[in-house]
């Protein structure tokens, strides 16, 4: 195993095979999530980011824009912002045909890598059925429902208004489910800082997981708000390129729009739940400015990574450091103490 943990699709889509000097600077998604992220989590406050139903009821407070929420789905305590029972698919085809006939998303509360997450463009009467049209085709109640059971556990769902995008961004090849994700840290004196910003697009009608399945990390300067270049997953488009792959529109050097009101939003944000050291703010640039989805400490590290020198360099290090967090150092001693077998011995020790 790489010293750093780092996997062979990451030791490419960093430009550090062979390159020891390079991989030092770079935090694995494997040291992020099994090691490094507990060592700085309080898990008491995990649910504030991690319940999205909480978490669009506190983001109001700090002011900053978000999707109106129109509803839970939850099979004993569900209910629309107007009081309409929200159970079951009969009670999710009566909203609709009330409240929810010009579109919504759904998605599970606790839902996380988009799993779940359903844009519904419209609703129309099929006889006495209510048809909910998504993407080119369409779904049933019940199929909505089947979609969120295979994603929540047991905190339902939460309807959201359908925001539209910015045309701006639809004519640079960006489609309308495309959102920029905003790394803020908090630095030494409790303020909030940007450390990384980037457009996550999407190269297919698949939602989940969309790295995976060869989504984009687009990169943005941080002072001008202008696109740099984009990267993914070196098996589904190696290298770095400035033109849109699918539709062959040029972005890189071109403004995002709404970029500074963007970043004063994400440090509004960063306040407000400044028990978390990072989050991941992911941002619709809308038709009426840019609105605030949600935020994410369970964010993908190769994602935001992409395209520049490590997050074991520079400002995202320096938090790491004054919080004492445990980071790879590239040592055979680091990786045998985290090892699967001796966390497995650690965790029979703790009981």
């Amino acid at each position: 195993m790489n010293p750093f943990w780092l996997t062979a699709d990451e030791l490419a889509l960093y430009d550090a095979v062979g390159d020891r000097d390079r991989q030092t600077g770079f935090l694995s998604m494997s040291a992020w999530m099994i090691v490094t992220r507990p060592s700085i989590t309080d898990p008491g406050w995990m649910s504030v980011l991690d319940n999205k139903w909480d978490f669009a009821a506190r983001i109001r407070e700090s002011g900053v824009p978000t999707p109106g929420t129109l509803g839970l789905l939850h099979p004993i305590g569900g209910r629309s912002a107007q009081g309409r029972r929200l159970r079951d698919a009969t009670d999710l085809e009566d909203w609709a045909r009330h409240e929810g006939s010009d579109g919504f998303v759904l998605k599970p509360v606790d839902g996380m890598g988009s799993r779940g997450v359903v844009l519904v463009h419209g609703v129309h009467m099929d006889g006495s059925r209510v048809r909910f049209l998504v993407g080119e085709g369409e779904r049933t109640a019940d199929e909505l429902l089947e979609l969120q059971r295979r994603a929540w556990r047991t905190q339902g769902s939460i309807l959201e208004e359908r925001c539209l995008p910015d045309p701006a961004v639809l004519r640079l090849g960006f489609t309308p489910a495309d959102t920029v994700r905003v790394l803020t840290g908090i630095d030494a004196l409790g303020a909030p800082e940007i450390i990384s910003a980037r457009l996550f697009g999407a190269r297919s009608a698949v939602l989940e997981d969309r790295w995976t399945n060869g989504g984009l990390s687009v990169g943005i300067d941080l002072e001008t708000g202008c696109f740099g270049q984009a990267r993914t997953r070196p098996h589904a488009e190696p290298g770095s390129f400035g033109v849109h792959p699918d539709s062959g529109v040029r972005f890189e050097g071109e403004p995002l729009p709404g970029w500074e009101a963007m970043a004063r939003m994400a440090r509004l944000a960063a306040e407000a739940f400044a028990m978390h050291p990072f989050v991941v703010w992911e941002f619709l640039p809308s038709e009426r400015g840019p609105v605030l989805i949600e935020g994410n400490r369970n964010f993908g590290v190769q994602v935001m990574q992409a395209g520049g020198d490590g997050f074991l360099r520079g400002p995202f290090r320096q938090i790491l450091d004054r919080l004492g967090a445990d980071v790879p150092d590239g040592s055979r001693g680091w990786a045998v103490r985290h090892s699967r077998p001796m966390r497995v011995l650690k965790g029979l020790r703790a009981r």
